[in-house]
């Protein structure tokens, strides 16, 4: 018995640095969440039902000492599962948001790119290599998982050697108010607004293919 504890011990703290270190939050998924909870309530059951068959503890030290151990889990797995509620609101607004983009003119996400990083409020997106013309998106979303803003940014071919960039920021309105889309180019001398119009006639002579 005394081998198996120690086993139970060791698969315990390994199961623990995977789930806390290891673990993509990027792309954590529902599945991956509730297996490895149930494997650590699975562990606190076996380890109470280890102390009930040696008898080296009262009954009620045994109750306390699963429910300080139940606590103690809450209290680790609390940080992972709001990561993953955060995950499923940010991915509302990846590519299956592309249609409510198409219909307010707004950047939409190529089906090749991927999500580069996440923080709290916010999430970026970009393609797979370094391109001429799209190559990332950021999008804000506020605490009550709304979209707030986009920022798409353009990567240019160079003039004369130096390097040029075209940005178009979306600030979402709220209640029937109106989206508010900018459009700014930018070389290394300076960056200015355009309008659309201006950003179009942009796309047109670099060849690339709007995506708004």
């Amino acid at each position: 018995m005394k081998i198996f504890k120690i086993f139970i011990t060791c698969l315990f703290f390994l199961l623990w640095a995977l789930f806390f270190y290891k673990y993509d939050e990027i792309s954590i998924s529902v599945y991956w969440l509730v297996g490895s909870l149930s494997t650590f309530f699975l562990f606190v059951v076996v380890w109470a039902i280890i102390d009930i068959i040696e008898k080296k503890k009262t009954r009620s030290n045994i109750f306390f000492s699963l429910c300080a151990q139940l606590l103690f889990l809450g209290f680790l797995s609390s940080p992972q599962i709001s990561r993953y509620n955060r995950n499923v609101c940010q991915d509302k607004f990846g590519r299956e948001f592309n249609a409510r983009r198409q219909s307010k003119g707004i950047p939409q996400i190529p089906l090749n790119w991927k999500i580069q990083s996440r923080g709290s409020k916010w999430v970026d997106w970009r393609a797979k290599d370094s391109v001429i013309g799209h190559e990332s998106k950021s999008i804000e979303i506020g605490s009550s998982c709304a979209i707030v803003s986009e920022d798409d940014e353009y990567n240019l071919k160079p003039l004369h050697g130096k390097s040029r960039d075209m940005s178009i920021y979306a600030k979402y309105a709220r209640g029937k108010a109106k989206d508010s889309i900018f459009f700014r180019f930018g070389d290394v001398d300076s960056t200015r607004n355009i309008s659309r119009q201006q950003a179009d006639s942009i796309f047109a002579a670099e060849k690339i293919k709007k995506d708004y």
